[in-house]
């Protein structure tokens, strides 16, 4: 079966643009938001018209993998409970108070009677809490879990478009086992770990999470980078150039800004061998979209309060000398990325992209942003699926050798926790989400990381008044 890869990168800023678009009608005004969606449809339409070529999957790997999907997105827990885990809450207050009152969400503090709004990356949310506003709750789930597959979908028809038709399937199959050797860590830190529940906390100050945890968790970052990262490994491999990517790579702002960060070198390093080409209209447009999110997300408190601002080196959270620490890294290095670069090397698979992103693995702990180090989490995305499809790559196209057969048991091992993530999800799941709000996180200065200044640049250019409005109360207070 032929895909259209014109169709495809369509679909792809589509699925990436719209909650944009619905974002710029209601938190910005009318006027500057029917501009840029008339410029978002003339660009998109204009610059995709030359796009040739076509993707070859066979109906066989499209019917399995699409029931692995399916699958995958049931147990995820995404538009019902699933696996109960701790994320669940702050998914289902988000797109509770975005349902329940007037967008732009406004809550009015206890304490001071000041309002603030909801501030926060909340792009893969906003197409089903708008089927919420007019259907309800129950069909807000459901368009949330439509939503979740149609974006693992076009990941991975992108993903397959990397390999082989005849190692599609496998790949397919293969990815979402993808981790690193966290039962490993877990076995060497024993009772160390923050959390004896969550293997991928072993590192403590770190965590690179594996393909389930990352789209069991975070699905609001990782399908943005997946599908992201996709493309351009398209690029990069079938050494062919596509319009537009200065407007996906920036709409994945609203989508996660680390996602974003992450992404970025990958960017810079295909532009500077001309495998990316720019047009003066997408780039103008571009930087205007990024403008409008950057000035949104600046006004989060947690760039301000003492209390939820959290970033900087790791040597301002961390004693680096005279600690374990630098063992902790090392050994994180070594279980998450490291031995498998090692092998690659060994085996002479290296490509500049798997450099590059061996790279930002090693700096990206160094610096801390968020109280849960968000920074490491997330940016660290974009290169590990990078290490991910390498990895998985050379297990499928490599003659047998004792490099393989280790490099097999290595990906044996990491699995381990996939699978264990996915016989929770079965065990776990059940249907009828539980409903929160942001006012029942249990810790209030948690819910600061999600408020924003009523007074900051982008409300006081953007929004109107908020009187007569329905607005949330919550306490930002021990």
């Amino acid at each position: 079966m032929k895909i259209s890869v014109r169709a495809l990168l369509i679909a792809s800023i589509l699925y990436l643009i719209v909650p944009f678009c619905i974002f710029l009608f209601w938190w910005t005004n009318q006027f500057l938001a029917g501009i840029i969606t008339i410029a978002l449809v003339f660009v998109l339409y204009k610059y995709t018209q030359e796009v040739t070529g076509s993707i070859q999957i066979s109906g066989k790997t499209l019917s399995i993998l699409g029931m692995v999907l399916l699958f995958w997105t049931l147990i995820s827990g995404t538009g019902h409970r699933g696996i109960f885990d701790g994320d669940f809450y702050k998914h289902s207050a988000i797109l509770s108070d975005l349902i329940s009152f007037d967008w732009p969400v406004t809550y009015r503090l206890k304490e001071s009677h000041q309002y603030v709004y909801l501030v926060y990356y909340f792009a893969y949310y906003l197409p089903s809490a708008l089927i919420g506003k007019w259907l309800g709750w129950k069909a807000a789930n459901i368009a949330l879990f439509a939503w979740t597959f149609g974006g693992i979908s076009l990941a991975y028809i992108w993903l397959l478009s990397v390999i082989e038709s005849k190692k599609q399937l496998w790949l397919g199959l293969l990815f979402p086992l993808f981790s690193g050797l966290d039962i490993v860590g877990r076995l060497i830190m024993g009772r160390k770990v923050v959390n004896d529940t969550d293997w991928e906390w072993w590192g403590r100050n770190w965590q690179y999470s594996g393909n389930t945890t990352l789209f069991f968790y975070v699905p609001q970052h990782v399908l943005a980078g997946w599908i992201c990262m996709g493309i351009l490994l398209y690029i990069f491999i079938k050494r062919k150039q596509l319009p537009l990517q200065e407007l996906l790579f920036v709409s994945t702002f609203l989508w996660s800004p680390f996602i974003f960060l992450g992404a970025l070198p990958f960017y810079l390093f295909l532009i500077l061998q001309k495998k990316i080409s720019f047009k003066i209209i997408p780039i103008i447009l571009s930087l205007g979209i990024l403008m409008l999110q950057v000035l949104f997300f600046l006004s989060n408190m947690t760039l301000t309060v003492s209390e939820t601002t959290a970033s900087g080196w790791l040597w301002n959270f961390e004693k680096v000398i005279g600690s374990f620490l630098l063992v902790r890294l090392a050994l994180f290095y070594l279980l998450e990325f490291c031995l498998f670069a090692f092998l690659l090397f060994k085996a002479r698979k290296l490509s500049p992209l798997l450099v590059l992103a061996c790279v930002l693995l090693l700096a990206i702990p160094w610096y801390k942003m968020g109280l849960m180090n968000d920074f490491a989490m997330r940016a660290s995305i974009p290169s590990l699926y990078v290490i991910c499809i390498s990895w998985i790559a050379y297990l499928l196209q490599s003659k047998k050798t004792i490099v393989l057969y280790i490099a097999l048991f290595i990906f044996m091992v990491g699995s381990i926790y996939p699978l264990v993530q996915i016989r929770n999800g079965i065990v776990h799941y059940s249907y009828g989400p539980p409903r929160y709000s942001l006012s029942q996180l249990d810790q209030p200065k948690f819910r600061r990381q999600y408020l924003g200044n009523a007074n900051s640049a982008f409300f006081s250019l953007f929004r109107h008044t908020i009187a007569d409005r329905k607005v949330g109360t919550l306490s930002i207070q021990k």
